[in-house]
């Protein structure tokens, strides 16, 4: 569709020439709708209470972020609130699993502290989510049985004394392994990490981090 002068119009903040039924100006990225740029004051307020501490951010407790755009990936197409429940561990807290494997998961349950923020997320970015969600259910569910399955079965064709014991042992650590790296991966590409919950509120660390900070802060 072509687009005649009467289509046109200069924005008023930045004077660059725009589409006049836009919403948005895509050279300043200031909000031309009245109502739609209260919302995004109100959200920028909100915003000013959260904290940025080198590459992480922290929300302090009642902090909510802006409604628009995502904080992962700053897109804002396709924008919905994500509630989500962080969850943090002490990393010493991993040392009790030396006392046996139920009574460490107890014990790290215990420790672990809970808090839930709500975040804007794009659907490419719900989508990268559901994709590493898929995979890590495959490999933590699937992955507990066929790692240790291959790692017996290769075991024992090179050892048919002990490989199978200890292919199952190998297996059982490739899967722990597979998992760790999952984990890392999704929150290098598709989710923020949790890095801390404790009285100042909720450290988190989102993949790119110069975009969630130019969002909160403009900078």
């Amino acid at each position: 569709m072509t687009m005649t002068n009467g289509d046109m119009m200069p924005c008023p903040v930045c004077g660059e020439t725009i589409q006049r039924s836009a919403k948005k100006c895509k050279h300043c990225r200031e909000w031309l709708d009245p109502a739609m740029r209260a919302r995004a004051s109100g959200g920028a307020s909100q915003a000013r209470q959260i904290q940025i501490r080198g590459q992480d951010v922290l929300f302090p407790p009642g902090a909510q972020a802006p409604d628009s755009p995502c904080l992962i990936c700053g897109g804002e197409e396709n924008i919905r609130l994500w509630e989500k429940t962080f969850s943090y561990t002490p990393p010493w807290a991993y040392i009790t699993l030396l006392l046996g494997l139920l009574p460490g998961a107890i014990i790290c349950s215990i420790l672990t502290k809970r808090s839930a923020r709500t975040l804007p997320r794009c659907g490419k970015c719900r989508g990268s989510m559901i994709l590493f969600n898929l995979i890590g259910w495959l490999v933590g569910l699937g992955g507990l049985f066929v790692f240790p399955f291959l790692g017996a079965f290769v075991g024992g064709a090179i050892d048919k004394r002990d490989g199978s014991g200890t292919g199952i042992v190998l297996g059982f650590l490739v899967w722990f392994l597979a998992i760790i790296v999952i984990v890392v991966w999704s929150s290098f590409f598709a989710r923020p990490s949790c890095k801390l919950i404790d009285d100042d509120g909720v450290l988190l660390r989102f993949p790119k981090p110069d975009v969630t900070r130019r969002i909160l802060t403009g900078i």
